[in-house]
């Protein structure tokens, strides 16, 4: 009995098995409590199972995950795509799957909350708003507005 080959490699399952494991569940959880349809549900697995055999591939850690890792794999990664699989490569569908991947990341406190840059015009518009808000009393809702 020599070395034996399987004449595939092994297909790997990227959510059962990858990096991204133990967040499947609450992934799925957030797409079923927000009544996602079937089809739209199954795209956004597959898209989020792409997204973690790259990070798989790029050694990217769960905690180092933002809208800057997305970015890359959408702009840098998924034009020049070889991954291996049926891997869903829609630009849309992989943009929205991963905000949502965002989101319940954040909301299970693994990855931190986005950062806020200011300008000195997103500075006014805040103080002003404590204005409208402290001095004149309006309500949120009239202030949005």
């Amino acid at each position: 009995m020599g070395n034996t080959r399987s004449p595939r490699p092994a297909r790997i399952d990227w959510l059962a098995e990858g990096p991204l494991a133990p967040h499947v569940d609450a992934f799925k959880q957030y797409l079923t409590d927000r009544g996602y349809a079937k089809t739209t549900f199954v795209n956004c697995v597959g898209s989020v199972a792409h997204f973690a055999q790259w990070m798989h591939d790029g050694r990217l850690p769960v905690s180092q995950i933002n809208e800057a890792a997305v970015a890359e794999f959408l702009d840098d990664h998924l034009p020049r795509c070889r991954c291996t699989g049926a891997v869903h490569r829609d630009r849309r569908n992989l943009s929205a799957a991963l905000g949502h991947l965002l989101a319940v990341l954040r909301a299970e406190g693994v990855v931190a909350p986005p950062t806020m840059r200011t300008t000195p015009v997103d500075e006014e518009l805040r103080r002003y708003d404590e204005h409208m808000e402290h001095v004149r009393g309006l309500a949120p809702k009239t202030r949005c507005h």
